[in-house]
């Protein structure tokens, strides 16, 4: 494989990113899903490289052989390229939404929450432990939506964030009132005014992605011009440095983990999984487990914390109608795992972690396309 290319995206104006949710009668608050979904990412790269090549015209239109364009750019089930992001980006600094098991300390800080002795047990027959904290309003991520990636790697090594800078956010929510129109006309529908929330970024501020071509073709975007969100306003490419979301950790956090027998798991991107909202592979008899170099790992989930999981879906321009929709666990998820056999098996676990540790978990064409980012923490 190629060596990836990394861009930062930055608007002319706002942006806007909807989710599937259509409007219930009486709704007057329109809602959008930011950082947005990898997948509309891959819209974005899909297009600039049809456009690059001249598969499409200056009006949006196909020009020529449908099949030499999937052979460019894949189909609805195939995705030729290996995608990181998009990720907020200030400066040369990225932003990943909160963890959702961080609670507040004081006035600037933050720790992970505890967990009861109590247990329940879920409809897939799995025990869960009690969160301490359990209002919503107690959690971070309700106030402090996105975090640099210097307290998310503090928080995930230490269990803690000492101080939170609450003036550092990249980006700023506008919210604009629109007005529905009446069926096939151009007047104003009485009554029917609805807000939207708009992205607008701070000056120099944007979307970072990296992407390499699987086949070993080169990337090339920089100082190209695009369309991106629900409205398609315009973005410009700009090159970005390569390494922006490296973490190198010593093998001794890795160890210190397998010999703790616990760990938790933090989603850095939406997640889309084999099944539903668990990460790894789940069944009644043996419960969680993932395989890795012919050797299966055996986990067990304590605690997870997830908000209500996102519909994604997508016009299909093969078909000409809309894709599969799939359900995403939403960025800043947290997972509690403890290993459940690592007798003789600790070197083969400790490989398994620095594999995965910063990177995607196997989900075919979904985790190239950015899904599935995670890093692993100690649970303290």
């Amino acid at each position: 494989m190629t060596e990836k290319s990394a861009y930062i995206v930055r608007p002319f104006d706002v942006l806007y990113f909807r989710n599937n949710k259509a409007f219930d009668f009486g709704e007057w608050y329109s809602e959008g899903i930011f950082p947005p979904y990898p997948s509309t990412f891959q819209g974005l790269i899909r297009t600039n490289l049809l456009m690059q090549q001249g598969y499409i015209d200056n009006d949006g239109e196909m020009n020529s052989n449908q099949q030499k364009a999937v052979k460019l750019i894949g189909d609805d089930s195939t995705f030729p390229f290996d995608m990181e992001g998009p990720f907020v980006a200030k400066n040369n600094t990225l932003y990943f939404p909160a963890p959702k098991d961080m609670i507040p300390v004081g006035k600037n800080a933050a720790k992970q929450v505890q967990i009861k002795e109590n247990t329940l047990q879920n409809d897939l027959g799995i025990t869960l432990a009690y969160a301490d904290q359990s209002p919503k309003q107690k959690f971070i991520y309700n106030s402090q939506s996105l975090l640099p990636l210097a307290l998310i790697n503090e928080y995930r090594l230490n269990g803690e964030i000492k101080t939170i800078n609450q003036k550092e956010a990249p980006y700023y929510i506008e919210d604009h009132v629109g007005i529905m129109l009446e069926n096939g006309l151009k007047k104003a529908k009485e009554g029917h005014f609805y807000m939207t929330p708009y992205i607008r970024f701070a000056m120099e501020n944007g979307l970072f992605f990296s992407i390499a071509h699987k086949e070993g073709s080169s990337l090339n975007f920089e100082n190209q011009y695009g369309k991106l969100g629900s409205e398609s306003r315009g973005v410009y490419f700009e090159k970005a440095q390569n390494n922006l979301t490296e973490l190198t950790l010593e093998n001794s956090f890795y160890k210190q983990i397998v010999q703790k027998g616990k760990f938790k798991l933090i989603l850095l991107s939406h997640g889309i999984f084999e099944q539903g909202w668990l990460p790894f592979s789940f069944n009644e008899k043996e419960g969680l487990s993932t395989n890795f170099k012919s050797q299966t790992i055996k986990l067990k989930l304590l605690f997870a914390t997830c908000d209500k999981p996102l519909k994604i879906s997508g016009f299909s321009q093969i078909k000409k109608g809309v894709k599969k929709q799939v359900s995403a666990v939403p960025a800043g998820s947290v997972y509690y795992f403890t290993i459940a056999e690592k007798q003789g098996n600790e070197d083969v676990i400790v490989k398994w972690l620095k594999s995965l540790d910063n990177h995607r978990i196997p989900n075919g064409m979904y985790s190239d396309m950015g899904y599935n980012h995670v890093v692993f923490g100690k649970i303290i």
